[in-house]
């Protein structure tokens, strides 16, 4: 490797027009540096006419010392000779072979004192770096931070020690203009150099590159928490998990922050005067949080970045004491079996590096009962220390624990003991029923219930505490009518896909509704019942919640208004047709919403403007209320609500949602369907359907009502809402005759 220093470096324009081959026979020479203070000498180049014409700088051709052959150097300066390595020493170098070039203008010396001045005789670049195999040419691949025009070889040199960051430097032999690329990367880094033959990789030395410094400390604002303090109080998910006491000494685990090492009494908590440390998984653990006592000095990392490898290097802090933007200190996490030492005393955490934390106190971990001043200068002064887990929280495996974790919109309002009872409502699932203390959560040893607005609840979720078996239903579903008949389950713990289970909601029985993940009389022999009332007992209870740890109602409120908006509406209606034909006299309009307006007789065509529905009827202030409304649009004459016949009318904003429903005469696709399906898109109004239907499927936020009669006549309790409503159908099968959508 060839390796340059300050004073080899400085002018050396002639290098650049080394061959290559000329460039790997230059004879490795001890590394010299000198301090401007020191010595005039500027020696610029190993060519001997250039070296005899820098004699005033007390540069002489001559092989005196232990060279073999003459070089450029400076034995005889003028004034004081220069101090290296003690009194009356002068540089010397190795044998070196002298390169046949042609002679090259030397460029003007730009003499840069160093920014961090090297100790004796310290390497400050090396040809290639630590790349092995480098073959004497190529830059680093990539990672080009600063790009210099112009510069010769010493003043790129300058410029990357100048730059504290500045690991590295491509220069380019006999290039014009860009001539120099500095980078924060080395080949440690990045790995890999290029095949340029122009090009001159040289890297930096380690101990000559500054520390990356944390930032000034930020002031906290008053009354705010750092994150020490609010880990402490059991806050943002912090667990409190190793403790060293205020003496001098570092914890007493060796397990490397593996959660293995368990000791002492954790009942003393964070400023416990005993050390103590309890299990956790570090499998489970996404990030540490480290901090003294009294909470002054503390930093948050990554698992990773403490105990993702083996390390002497720098490590990422994700924030600290000292500042809230991520910066990097060294750390120590060695392997034992590299060097022949054990460390047990790894990893060494702190809030810099870890020399100047060693030194400054700033060291906020260590174990194996490490004392010194790596724990003199902490623990006695901050109340010892603490070691914080955050855990990933695991993304919930199914609907009920995502509702325990409060997700996807549910809440949680019913909860049934871990007895032989079930729950002491009697509401019907009304939401009206309230008691016990619901602080105690989804595994509370009491029963609770909390009220909420049926009106808004869209679904339902009823779960065992254990979230072992768990069913969807909507509320229609639930408790739309009486029932003792087959109703639909959205998905359970047993499927995915909706199907149908025979439940229970009797008008006279006060127990009821029965839910189940099946039928009703098989849940009570499988222990599968999911829901009862008046705290029923028997096996329909005993084969559950003592099993399970209680039970659970969850329920998810409508994310749709039941009253739209719309900006304006108006309703015209005419005695005779709708413009251009005979309209029989002037036009009478409406514009009031939301109640029932009186008109004049005679109608027999109606415009209507706006995002709105108009709601007739043939007696006053709404009675005898037409079940057809009419929507935005002309309707001529006749009418279907019949002609001369309006007495009042009243115009509501029209519904915002959309929806359609589906029939067929067979199953659902991908299944026989028998035919053709027909589709209904009308909101708010009856519609006549055809004969036969054995299937729905309802797309939009919307319930279909249905009926065996025209017009509604003979309306079914049941509803259907969004989804696939397969054969056979709750309300039976080849018996309706009309349906009317309606928003939810």
């Amino acid at each position: 490797m060839f390796r340059l220093s300050t004073l080899s470096l400085l002018g050396t324009e002639a290098i650049a027009a080394y061959d290559e081959c000329s460039m790997l026979q230059v004879p490795i020479a001890k590394a010299v540096i000198l301090d401007a203070a020191d010595s005039e000498c500027r020696c610029p180049a190993y060519f001997q006419e250039q070296c005899e014409a820098e004699a005033a700088q007390g540069c002489s051709w001559s092989s005196s010392g232990t060279s073999n052959a003459p070089w450029c150097q400076c034995v005889a300066p003028p004034g004081q000779p220069p101090i290296i390595g003690g009194p009356g020493t002068y540089p010397t170098a190795a044998p070196v072979t002298v390169p046949i070039a042609p002679v090259l203008p030397v460029a003007p010396v730009v003499p840069v004192a160093p920014v961090l001045p090297p100790a004796d005789a310290v390497d400050i670049f090396t040809l290639g770096g630590s790349n092995s195999e480098y073959p004497g040419f190529g830059c680093l691949s990539g990672e080009n931070d600063v790009t210099l025009t112009d510069h010769s070889l010493a003043q790129c040199q300058t410029a990357c020690e100048t730059r504290s960051t500045c690991k590295s430097f491509d220069f380019y032999v006999g290039r014009t203009g860009h001539t120099c690329s500095l980078s924060d990367s080395n080949f440690a880094d990045v790995g890999t150099t290029t095949s340029t033959t122009d090009c001159r990789y040289y890297e930096r030395s380690a101990e000559t590159i500054a520390p990356v410094l944390p930032p000034p400390i930020e002031p906290v604002a008053p009354g705010t928490l750092s994150p020490c303090e609010t880990a402490v109080e059991g806050g943002e998910g912090w667990v409190l998990v190793r403790h060293a006491a205020p003496g001098n000494q570092w914890h007493a685990a060796t397990d490397r922050l593996g959660g293995i090492d368990v000791y002492g009494d954790p009942a003393g908590g964070p400023l416990s005067p005993a050390e103590w440390s309890i299990a956790f998984n570090v499998d489970d653990v996404s990030t540490f949080l480290f901090a003294t006592g009294d909470c002054e000095n503390w930093l948050i990392a990554s698992k990773d970045a403490v105990i993702g490898e083996y390390y002497t290097d720098s490590r990422q802090i994700m924030q600290s004491s000292t500042s809230s933007e991520p910066y990097t200190a060294q750390w120590y996490n060695r392997d034992a079996i590299a060097d022949g030492y054990p460390h047990d005393e790894d990893p060494w955490i702190s809030l810099g590096d870890h020399g100047a934390s060693v030194a400054d106190g700033g060291i906020v971990y260590g174990e194996n009962h490490f004392g010194n001043t790596h724990a003199s200068l902490v623990l006695p002064v901050h109340n010892g220390a603490n070691v914080f887990v955050k855990l990933n929280t695991p993304l919930p495996s199914s609907p009920c624990e995502a509702a325990v974790q409060g997700g996807d919109g549910w809440t949680l309002v019913r909860h049934a003991a871990p007895g032989n009872q079930w729950h002491g409502a009697t509401d019907r699932l009304g939401g009206t029923d309230v008691y016990g203390d619901e602080t105690g959560g989804p595994l509370s040893p009491a029963e609770w219930s909390i009220a909420f607005n049926v009106d808004d609840v869209s679904e339902f979720l009823f779960a065992t505490g254990d979230c072992e078996n768990w069913l969807i239903a909507s509320k229609d579903a639930v408790i739309g009518g009486y029932y003792a008949e087959p109703r639909q389950v959205i998905q359970s713990s047993t499927s995915s896909e909706p199907y149908m289970a025979t439940w229970l909601n009797r008008e006279t029985q006060v127990e009821d509704p029965w839910i189940s993940l099946g039928d009703h009389n098989a849940g009570v022999t499988d222990g599968s019942i999911m829901y009862g009332e008046n705290h029923f007992g028997h096996s329909h209870a005993e084969l559950v919640l003592p099993v399970h740890n209680g039970a659970n109602v969850f329920v998810k409120l409508s994310t749709v208004s039941n009253t739209p908006t719309c900006s304006s509406c108006q309703a015209t209606n005419y005695l005779g047709h709708l413009p251009p034909g005979n309209t029989q006299g002037e036009p009478e309009t409406i514009t009031t919403m939301h109640e029932w307006v009186p008109v004049r007789g005679g109608i027999s065509s109606l415009d209507v403007v706006g995002n709105c529905i108009v709601r007739v009827a043939t007696g006053a202030a709404g009675a005898s209320e037409a079940t057809h409304t009419y929507s935005e649009g002309g309707h001529a004459y006749p009418m279907p609500t019949g002609n001369d016949n309006i007495q009042s009318m009243k115009l509501e904003c029209a519904s915002l949602c959309s929806c359609q429903v589906t029939n067929y005469l067979g199953h659902l696709p991908p299944m026989d369907t028998q035919g053709q399906p027909e589709t209904v898109t009308t909101l708010d109004e009856w519609l006549p359907v055809r004969g036969g239907i054995s299937s729905l499927d309802v797309a939009g936020n919307c319930i279909v009502r249905v009926a065996t009669g025209a017009a509604g006549a003979g309306e079914h309790a049941h509803r259907y809402a969004q989804g696939g409503h397969a054969y056979p159908m709750p309300t039976g099968n080849d018996n309706i005759q009309s349906i009317r959508l309606e928003c939810v």
